[in-house]
């Protein structure tokens, strides 16, 4: 029993560690904030929007009542 609780734990926690692309375009990306650890997400729209010679632009953030409740930074590339 315990140990199946650890399994459950760790298997809901597992997508809350880093950050996660929401929806990337050559025009911006959407990404999802980690609750805990890694994944700057303006260092992953930096990266993104380079690779298309663009500077990311931070717009806002948006709460989407997912069931995560992990906010969402939306940056343009420009």
């Amino acid at each position: 029993m315990r140990y199946a609780v650890v399994i459950v734990v760790g298997l809901l926690t597992a997508g809350c560690v880093s950050s996660s692309i929401v929806s990337a375009t050559d025009t911006g990306i959407w990404i999802k904030e980690p609750f805990v650890g890694s994944g700057d997400p303006e260092e992953i729209a930096t990266e993104h929007c380079a690779s298309f010679g663009k500077t990311a632009v931070f717009q806002h953030r948006v709460v989407a009542a997912d069931g995560e409740f992990r906010p969402i930074q939306v940056f343009d590339c420009r």
